[in-house]
């Protein structure tokens, strides 16, 4: 359970993030310097707050997960929709080319800010997924859970979605990143709900024939 001041610092954070969405629109619609000025002040802040939460999570011995200000994520484009109650999760893969499981961080946080870039170009809102794990165990905080995704087609309401980055139709799984899937099915709060490939929902490969297993042998 998070502690009363991590949830403290994490409700801040989400406070701040809005009206640094907002600030960003407003200067994208009329140019003002004044609001730009003003996001530049909130993402300085949310970064600043992101350190105190990465700290206290140590402090309480809490998993890791590598923030959006962390690896450099774009303002979105436009707003969030806010999520009904959870009743399923969907893993994903990316089916990007698999990065090694000795990849660096800098080279992770490229690899997110490719697949935001993916996505908005998309014409979506932002990054489809709530977190994104790598080969190597590490996970990325993607659009917050709290909000509706855009990872199944007719099956983002209601059901959160994360993704194992990399091509799993060609590639395997390493036993961190099936830790780490297990982990984010856990950190978006359905880890007692039913669990589904994008497959099972809509017509598609994903999360790849070398994931499927993992699905129902208790992996993840």
């Amino acid at each position: 359970m998070m502690g009363t001041r991590l949830k403290a610092l994490v409700d801040r954070r989400e406070k701040v993030r809005g009206k640094r969405a907002r600030a960003y629109r407003r200067w994208q619609k009329t140019g003002k310097p004044g609001y730009l000025k003003n996001f530049r002040k909130l993402n300085e802040t949310a970064k600043a707050l992101t350190k105190d939460i990465v700290k206290e999570r140590k402090r309480l011995g809490e998993f890791r997960v590598i923030s959006r200000e962390e690896w450099g994520a774009a303002p979105i484009h436009g707003s969030y929709t806010p999520q009904s109650t959870l009743i399923a999760g969907v893993q994903h893969h990316s089916a990007m080319p698999t990065l090694s499981a000795t990849a660096t961080i800098e080279e992770e946080k490229a690899r997110m800010r490719q697949l935001q870039a993916i996505h908005l170009g998309e014409g979506w809102t932002d990054i489809a997924y709530a977190l994104v794990a790598m080969p190597s165990g590490r996970i990325y905080e993607g659009r917050p859970v709290q909000y509706v995704g855009a990872h199944t087609l007719g099956h983002n309401t209601g059901y959160a979605g994360w993704c194992l980055d990399g091509n799993y139709e060609t590639s395997k799984p390493t036993k961190a990143a099936l830790q780490a899937c297990r982990r984010m099915r856990k950190l978006c709060g359905v880890a007692d709900k039913p669990l589904y490939g994008h497959y099972q929902l809509t017509p598609t490969a994903c999360p790849g024939k070398n994931m499927i297993p993992s699905l129902t042998n208790g992996d993840i």
